[in-house]
């Protein structure tokens, strides 16, 4: 019995799942094919309070986008949920937007 190797791009679900079935891809392989990644290490998140993040980042929380009073949205009966990538900035304004993040401050 002989053996092929071929790189072929694919879109694959792989599922992990605890069984005592023999595996089709053994762990060498599948790190190998970068399907897989060993992590030593797991940094558990901080807690985090709102109010210590308002606090953090106060400049966001004032001045323009913050609403005065009562707000309601008027929503399509049955509308499903979108989420949507951020929108790139249009190459005719990177400059001024560049000159304004320079001057706040935000690298």
């Amino acid at each position: 019995m002989g053996s092929y190797q071929s790189q072929v791009p694919s879109k694959l679900w792989f599922f992990v799942v605890k069984t005592d079935y023999v595996p089709i891809l053994r762990f060498g392989s599948s790190t190998d094919m970068n399907l897989v990644k060993l992590v030593l290490y797991l940094n558990k998140p901080k807690e985090t309070n709102i109010n210590n993040t308002i606090e953090q980042f106060k400049d966001v929380f004032e001045g323009i986008g913050k609403l005065e009073g009562k707000c309601n949205f008027h929503l399509k009966e049955g509308a499903i949920p979108k989420v949507y990538p951020a929108r790139k900035v249009p190459a005719s304004h990177r400059a001024k937007l560049k000159q304004e993040l320079n001057e706040k401050g935000h690298h």
